[in-house]
């Protein structure tokens, strides 16, 4: 049985952006349930011109996934019935982001020099956001996203991958996104079998800001290997404590955007495997229960992309 060992969530504005004057447009949340499950999720507002909301984009993105999830958690039961609703999360968390929009729209309506032709065709386009969200069961893990960005994990064997598969239409130029019609369709899912033999000790979640910094995966999934370090030698707290310096330098040496990261480090709890006969006579044995204690608040920030790209409608 899985059980998460700690948990972190950071964003940091770039130095172009703040050279310009430009607020984070990303947002970021992570959430251990009481239940030990847990939910983590990235989201990147677009920025252009075009997206001039979508600050407010990302944060709806990122409220939709974890009200899913949270509404969805006590149906999980295994990875059986996770993966019937495989398919339909991200059409939930689609109707959900647009519900929030809409409300945001009639709470501050478009000004008449902002309408134009873009918005007739399309009332959501100036929210645009990628979406990158996991959900951390102790016996699976769901995996969704939209956009670009990625998501990977050091796993048990030694090795780092990528958990959800490339959309090739993404070339550093282009990306899909929540907004555009049919977005549901456009999201990447993966639910994956947690087991003693395979399953990921360190799962990273990162905008494109942390993924174009580097000129290969061989240098970006060096960061798995040197939290795990860092979680094993220092603890987490000097995990908490340094990322967002060790994020800012990554950025002011790569492509100084806006860089958002989830990092959550697991264990296999082989005890909570083995079965213990109940006893057949009455005992006065009491059972000490330790609940985790989130280590790390949830922080959720807003950020401007410089980098604008083209959302593929």
């Amino acid at each position: 049985m899985i059980k998460s060992t700690f948990y972190t969530a950071k964003s940091i504005a770039g130095k172009c952006h703040l050279k310009h004057g430009m607020p984070n447009q990303d947002s970021v949340f992570v959430e251990l349930l009481e239940n030990n499950h847990l939910i983590a999720v990235v989201a990147d507002g677009h920025g252009s011109p075009k997206c001039f909301r979508s600050h407010k984009g990302s944060l709806f993105a990122v409220e939709s996934f974890v009200e899913v999830l949270k509404k969805l958690d006590a149906k999980f039961k295994d990875i059986e019935v996770a993966s019937e609703f495989e398919k339909n999360i991200p059409i939930q968390v689609v109707e959900l982001w647009k519900e929030k929009v809409r409300k945001d729209i009639d709470l501050f309506p478009y000004a008449s020099f902002e309408l134009n032709e873009d918005l007739q065709n399309n009332e959501f386009l100036p929210y645009g956001s990628t979406l990158l969200g996991c959900y951390i069961h102790s016996q699976f893990g769901m995996f969704t996203q939209i956009g670009d960005g990625e998501m990977f994990a050091l796993f048990n064997t030694g090795e780092t991958k990528q958990i959800v598969e490339n959309d090739n239409r993404l070339n550093g130029i282009e990306t899909t996104s929540i907004c555009s019609v049919g977005a549901e369709k456009d999201f990447r899912t993966k639910v994956m079998e947690f087991s003693l033999e395979n399953y990921p000790k360190l799962i990273i979640l990162g905008s494109d800001g942390l993924t174009e910094s580097y000129a290969s995966n061989v240098e970006l999934y060096k960061w798995c290997d040197d939290l795990n370090d860092f979680h094993l030698t220092d603890g987490s707290e000097f995990i908490e404590k340094n990322l967002p310096q060790w994020l800012d330098e990554v950025s002011t040496n790569g492509t100084c955007d806006d860089i958002s990261m989830v990092a959550i480090g697991l264990d296999y709890d082989i005890q909570s495997e083995v079965h213990i006969p109940i006893p057949q006579i009455e005992s006065e044995h009491g059972i000490e229960v330790k609940k985790y204690k989130n280590i790390f608040t949830k922080t959720i920030s807003k950020v401007f992309s410089i980098n604008h790209k083209i959302i593929l409608l």
